[in-house]
């Protein structure tokens, strides 16, 4: 198991890997900037959460992303956010949560990729939410089941 948070405000550049900040605790996962290292072949859970703005915000854009498995999308780990307004900019942002269960190989290195609007958007990510205080704003987590 293994998982990685951010908090900090940042970019995420179109098509570009979501990265993280804090690694919170693991076993028999490495931790990377941007993902995981997996250490044991088997079946895991992975699941992931990202709040932010995509650039096209009228007509507003659904934020959506992918778990890749050594740089290849991973089939049914494509999640979008719902759009809720007709313009994001009063709003503040939108959030997106993924889950997948998926068989991995040792050494297999696992990201989340940016994937809005076709891959043309980036994706900014704040520490502190519209009219909040400080707050994760992406995170991922990985669990072997067997």
């Amino acid at each position: 198991y293994a998982y990685l948070s951010n908090g900090a405000s940042t970019v995420i550049s179109a098509g570009g890997n979501v990265t993280f900040n804090t690694a919170g605790p693991s076993s028999n996962i490495v931790q990377i900037v941007d993902g995981f290292i997996v250490g044991n072949a088997g079946v895991y859970r992975i699941q992931y959460h990202v709040r932010g703005n995509p650039q096209s915000l009228t007509p507003p854009s659904a934020l959506e992303f992918v778990v890749l498995d050594n740089l290849v999308p991973l089939a049914a780990s494509t999640y979008a956010s719902d759009v809720q307004t007709t313009s994001l900019a009063a709003s503040g942002t939108e959030a997106v949560n993924g889950y997948t269960i998926v068989t991995l190989a040792a050494g297999d290195v696992i990201n989340l990729q940016n994937i809005t609007n076709s891959s043309t958007d980036v994706v900014s990510l704040s520490a502190v939410p519209f009219g909040g205080t400080s707050a994760v704003n992406a995170s991922m987590s990985i669990e072997r089941l067997q």
